[in-house]
């Protein structure tokens, strides 16, 4: 008997916060996020944290000593990460979301806590497959306007 795999491996877990109860949905999201964008054979985590974390990282990795909503960490900056051989799927990186951020963004730009998830979800994606911008004009920037199709395409109920 055959028995089908996952085409792609997501893993999703907490550091220094409570995990979410809809961690389960969440993952089924970003399985979601990258069969929309027809992406097939890789791996990458979400790390849940809250404000200290993520800043202590962007103040290491970025000279930036500042509360951000997400950080991607691509696999391999600037070069294709190739498949290990014996491995079903290739590493692409690590996103890190700030649950305390993204709630007071959430609220700062009157959207719900959920959308504003999958908002910086897809955005960290996005980054992890080589898009980048230059600023946040979501009219004019072609990754931000993709993110946006996909946030508001996605209508299944995280929590």
């Amino acid at each position: 008997m055959h028995t089908s795999s996952p085409i792609n491996d997501v893993t999703v877990t907490s550091e220094s916060v409570e995990p979410p109860s809809w961690t389960e949905r969440y993952e089924a999201f970003l399985r979601w996020t990258l069969q929309k964008l027809d992406v097939r054979g890789v791996e990458f985590s979400v790390v849940f944290c809250d404000d200290e974390t993520i800043r202590g990282l962007n103040a290491t990795y970025r000279d930036r000593d500042e509360v951000t909503d997400v950080l991607s960490f691509v696999a391999d900056e600037g070069a294709s990460v190739p498949a290990i051989p014996g491995q079903r799927y290739r590493p692409i990186g690590d996103i890190l979301i700030d649950l305390e951020r993204v709630r007071a963004q959430a609220d700062e730009n009157d959207v719900p806590y959920e959308e504003e998830i999958r908002r910086v979800s897809v955005h960290g994606v996005l980054h992890l497959l080589g898009e980048t911008h230059t600023g946040y004009d979501f009219a004019n920037e072609p990754m931000l306007r993709h993110q946006e199709m996909l946030v508001q395409e996605y209508k299944e109920i995280l929590f």
